[in-house]
């Protein structure tokens, strides 16, 4: 692994624009500072920041690495630029890009190994030529990886910066990367604002999801009622449960062969093969969470109903009749017998 302290850390950045001068450099190096202070560190530890640039540029903006490198507010961030197998994916990623290309070649190297699609992703455009149509490209691309944690920098003009985010849902919006504006930051407006990564599927706004199931009881079970298949059991509350919460409708949907399934890096059955193929928006039926299956596929939240406890005693075995009769007091046994002797009456 290749770690660098930000205040040594030399990169290529971003090839010269006449759209970025030295003051919006500045500006933009200040925005990733504080950006960097207030997420990717806590009261406790400063996390290790995933740096990802496009090795393919072949020229070099000395300005804009100062403008990160000698910002005002240095700040000690650790960024890792290789990944070891045993490592955990990262987090907290950064990402320079100078052009839609530069963003598909770094694109191309995030995967589920080296990168937790769940955690915060910075990427700071370069170029002096700020199109909203890219920003629609990009965010698009992350929402294919379900990627919704993601901002991104770029020179809105010479005086300004802007930073672009996406949320999925939105009123009469299900589940469409459109970018919005989330700060303009200039000198006459220096303060970022709002959180940049607020709860986005806190409320799904009536859209519907599609939910892959098996019949396995108590946990789904099958109602009939005249031509509408509908379904109930713990399961099937909890999910509901959690719709309600988060405001979305269930359209659910049976594998063809009915069974779970097993799961492999292509052509997988049942149940799992409809989550990875994605032809469901979510799955469940009692999946155990194994090796093999979190490796495709990254599990929700495990439950479980109960819990029993075997408590053996040490010393001399049971015998066949004390193990009938110990597990029930005298006053059980009574009620049992009282139980069978009013049923033969």
């Amino acid at each position: 692994m290749v770690c660098h302290w930000i205040v040594l850390l030399m990169f290529n950045s971003c090839v010269s624009n006449s759209i970025i001068t030295q003051g919006i450099t500045n500006t933009i190096g200040q925005v990733l500072t504080s950006i960097l202070e207030t997420y990717f560190i806590d009261s406790q530890r400063h996390f290790l920041v995933q740096f990802s640039n496009d090795e393919g540029r072949y020229e070099q903006l000395d300005v804009f690495t100062e403008a990160i490198v000698f910002s005002r507010r240095l700040i000690p961030i650790k960024f890792k630029q290789d990944y070891s197998p045993g490592m955990q994916p990262s987090s907290y990623n950064l990402l320079l890009i100078e052009s839609y290309q530069s963003f598909l070649r770094i694109y191309e190297k995030i995967d589920p190994m080296s990168y937790d699609y769940s955690g915060l992703y910075v990427i700071v455009y370069c170029q002096g030529e700020y199109r909203f149509s890219l920003m629609q490209s990009i965010f698009s691309e992350m929402w294919q990886k379900k990627i919704i944690n993601v901002i991104v920098i770029a020179a809105g003009s010479s005086v300004e910066v802007l930073i672009y985010s996406y949320l999925p849902y939105q009123p009469h919006i299900c589940g469409h990367p459109y970018p919005i504006l989330v700060a303009n930051i200039s000198d006459s407006n220096p303060q970022i604002g709002d959180d940049l990564f607020p709860e986005r599927l806190g409320d799904l706004f009536g859209c519907s999801l599609k939910a892959g199931v098996i019949l396995l009881e108590p946990f789904v079970i099958s109602v009939d009622n005249s031509s509408i298949q509908k379904y109930t059991g713990l399961e099937i509350s909890i999910v509901e449960t959690v719709a309600q919460q988060h405001n979305f409708t269930i359209k659910y949907v049976l594998p063809q062969d009915l069974k779970r399934g097993s799961i492999e890096e292509i052509n997988s059955t049942g149940l799992l093969g409809l989550i990875q193929e994605e032809t469901v928006d979510m799955g469940f039926g009692s999946i155990a969470i194994t090796p093999e299956r979190s490796f495709y596929l990254k599990a929700g939240t495990a439950h479980y109903t109960s819990i029993l406890v075997f408590a053996v005693p040490s010393g001399r075995p049971f015998t066949s009749f004390e193990k009938l009769y110990k597990p029930f007091s005298l006053k059980a046994w009574l009620w049992i017998m009282f139980m069978y002797a009013g049923r033969e009456i």
